[in-house]
């Protein structure tokens, strides 16, 4: 099929997906939705995005405006600007609005609250993550309210379960000396989690880790939302798709409700899901993937360097791109195998991978109307992919944080720090923001002089 338009893709309600420009290159269905000032924000913000000194120290910044300028002038200046590009708003009534305007276009929301945890923080536990745990109920009932038919959330085992017990599961795990089948009797059953190697105040946080996963699962399967588990550092990953996986036995029987997140920088990669996929296959449950690149790359070398172990990155760029298309693939020839029992969300903003991914889909037959593969963005990032996707009628989602300037913020900063790679590399969005706002502006000239 080369680069030609993808055609005749019939979806599941027997409407044709006529063509996609394979190239992204068209700025009408990228930008149709946007008004010319979001044009403009988004030329200023993603060009500011590409400097590092201003990515490092954007929390300060906010910090330094906060005090000099004062709350109010601040976020009347934010808001509109940095928080609006990225951020879905702070109220049941902004979230609705933005997520109707993207839904215009073709592209569904995919809601997350911006939480989360590293080892060592000191935090009153059973407070913080009883708010969390509201925080995260809230989202799954807002995620239902503003997508009808087939709403997503993302979410953070580290925002229920403390993470430095999650790094010892990570090491238990990896010994076998903890097992999926142990975490899924205590969250269905209640039979307690008996190990050696955890102390009593480690078993009890456990248990009320569990108890605030077990209230999640429940709830999403009854909403029929679906609950994308973020990954995070190597040394929380294999402990998190230990709950992650006991989550899946327990609420994936029928559906895909519960799936985890794979990071292809990993040289395991390919390896780790395939054997998480065997896990849920020994259950007879249904299985999800959130396919990503992945976004902490600079910590990784970084500790592996200090602890003089191997560096889990692959080697290069070009690495990475085989392993994310390799895990692809695999996910794809499942598929094809199983049909809607196994769903992934190809979450990139790399147009190759996006571009393979639709090649494949041809090549094996599978009905992207099935809603088994969709893809997703981050907001305010690769538009002219994601409204493209929309608009050919694939199923498409954008990650949208929401909530207040002082949640949202530091989050978006340690995901720009994380992703500066990409923000660094939006040279052709730029371009095409660029032509459409020229396009905007010679229309607007043209239809003066017929005024006159």
């Amino acid at each position: 099929m080369g680069e030609e338009n993808v055609k005749n893709l019939k979806s599941e309600q027997g409407a044709a997906l006529d063509s996609i420009d394979l190239q992204f290159k068209d700025i009408d269905a990228a930008y149709k939705t946007k008004s010319t000032w979001e044009i403009i924000r988004a030329l200023v913000i993603l060009r500011t995005c590409s400097y590092n000194y201003f990515v490092d120290n954007s929390v300060k910044f906010l910090g330094l405006s906060q005090r000099f300028l004062g709350r109010s002038l601040t976020d009347f200046v934010v808001k509109p600007t940095f928080y609006g590009h990225f951020v879905a708003g702070d109220t049941p009534e902004s979230i609705t609005s933005t997520v109707r305007k993207l839904k215009s276009g073709g592209v569904r929301p995919m809601l997350a609250v911006p939480m989360e945890e590293d080892v060592n923080e000191n935090i009153p536990m059973d407070e913080k993550y009883g708010r969390n745990l509201s925080a995260i109920l809230d989202c799954i009932l807002l995620s239902r309210h503003v997508e009808e038919s087939r709403p997503m959330m993302q979410l953070k085992v580290t925002a229920l379960i403390p993470a430095d017990l999650v790094a010892k599961l990570t090491i238990l795990y990896n010994e076998e000396k903890i097992t999926v089948e142990e975490i899924a009797a205590y969250m269905e059953t209640g039979a307690l989690v008996k190990n050696e190697c955890l102390d009593e105040e480690e078993l009890s946080q456990l248990h009320k880790g569990l108890d605030r996963l077990a209230q999640v699962g429940k709830l999403a399967v009854e909403k029929k939302v679906r609950v994308l588990v973020d990954a995070e550092y190597t040394y929380l990953n294999p402990g998190m798709s230990l709950v992650t996986l006991a989550m899946m036995v327990l609420y994936n029987k029928q559906t895909p409700w519960i799936w985890n997140t794979y990071q292809c920088y990993l040289k395991g990669a390919l390896s780790s899901i395939r054997a998480e996929l065997d896990v849920t296959k020994r259950h007879n449950v249904c299985f999800g993937a959130k396919i990503v690149r992945g976004a902490y790359m600079e910590k990784e070398k970084l500790l592996a360097l200090n602890e003089q172990r191997e560096d889990p990155i692959n080697p290069s760029l070009d690495a990475t791109g085989d392993m994310y298309n390799a895990v692809v693939n695999a996910m794809l020839e499942h598929i094809k195998d199983v049909g809607t029992k196994c769903n992934i969300i190809v979450a990139s903003s790399n147009e190759g991978a996006v571009r393979t991914t639709i090649q494949r889909l041809d090549q094996l037959g599978i009905d992207p109307g099935e809603d088994s593969v969709c893809f997703g963005q981050l907001m305010g990032m690769a538009d002219h992919v994601s409204f493209s996707l929309g608009s050919a009628g694939f199923p498409v989602y954008k990650s949208m944080p929401y909530g207040t300037l002082e949640d949202t913020i530091p989050y978006l900063s340690r995901r720009a720090q994380e992703n500066r790679s990409v923000l660094q590399g939006v040279r052709k969005e730029r371009d095409l923001l660029w032509r459409e706002l020229k396009k905007r502006v010679r229309g607007n000239t043209s239809k003066s002089m017929k005024a006159l």
